[in-house]
């Protein structure tokens, strides 16, 4: 019970899932028998961890970077049960109890801001979102490096942003350069670079320029099976990709072929008689 206790204290303290309110963490810390000392190294010592968390050399470290561990994407759990009227206000809330406790460039309080903006992107407030995007992205290069996580994803997420505006110059240029920094980090084989290869791809799609796309398409295809497997969700979002290219350049027949062959496999994947199928 009085770990229990000391666990409300520090969230009372911080914000973290609740409104921060110091009067209840001193109820809690009360009554878990601890002392003010006690919840500061607490504090500081989810400074040093967060800050590391990507560096460390563990095994989740290496599943990460190998891409068999994704983050949970609660923004879009979100999205997809209609609670963006609540979930935006409490992001909102958390951004600021945590950065007063943390620091507005701890990693936590950044990466509470790209949910944050990535709802408000689904609501379609591209200004809004595209603040937020940048704030990270600049936070992050200065105080994490260009290379960390949150930077890379700042990139890709204001890519976004771009491309639903129309602005196909910035989006292409800051696709490729979180690319290329992913390459130097991860090695080209990576699935998060295949998904960000995939991206860019559509990049050039969207512009008409199917050739690249193709060639792009392709080789996203290709690693797929090679690291994943012809059966991976992955691979089979690949083979749909470059069917819709084939499609876009009124190649019909090749384009048929290859939602055959992503229909195949995924009934080999699946049980035949699972609903998706």
């Amino acid at each position: 019970m009085r770990r229990v206790a000391f666990q409300l204290a520090f969230c009372y303290h911080i914000g973290f899932g609740i409104a921060r309110d110091e009067e209840m963490s001193q109820l809690w810390l009360g009554r878990s028998k601890k002392e003010r000392q006690d919840l500061e190294h607490e504090v500081d010592v989810v400074k040093r961890e967060a800050m590391d968390l990507y560096f460390q050399d563990t095994t989740f470290r290496r599943l990460w970077d190998q891409g068999y561990v994704r983050m949970v994407s609660f923004d879009e759990h979100y999205r997809e049960q209609g609670l963006l009227q609540i979930a935006v206000p409490h992001y909102r809330r958390e951004i600021v109890d945590m950065g007063t406790v943390l620091g507005e460039t701890h990693p936590i309080p950044l990466i509470l801001k790209l949910k944050l903006a990535s709802l408000l992107q689904g609501q379609g407030l591209l200004k809004s979102a595209e603040d937020l995007y940048v704030q990270v992205l600049e936070a992050s290069k200065t105080y994490l490096g260009k290379d960390h996580p949150h930077s890379l994803q700042s990139m890709r997420s204001l890519s976004s942003i771009y491309r639903e505006e129309g602005r196909w110059t910035d989006a292409e240029q800051l696709q490729q350069r979180e690319i290329d920094l992913k390459i130097g980090l991860l090695g080209l084989e990576h699935i998060s670079i295949l998904s960000s290869m995939s991206n860019l791809a559509w990049i050039y799609r969207s512009q008409g320029r199917f050739k690249e796309a193709e060639e792009l398409q392709s080789k996203v295809f290709v690693t797929s099976q090679e690291v994943l497997g012809t059966e991976h969700p992955d691979t089979l979002a690949s083979i749909s990709d470059l069917a819709w290219t084939y499609a876009s350049q009124g190649r019909l027949k090749e384009a048929a072929e290859l939602e055959l062959t992503a229909a195949e496999r995924v009934k080999r994947a699946l049980d035949l008689n699972h609903p998706n199928v």
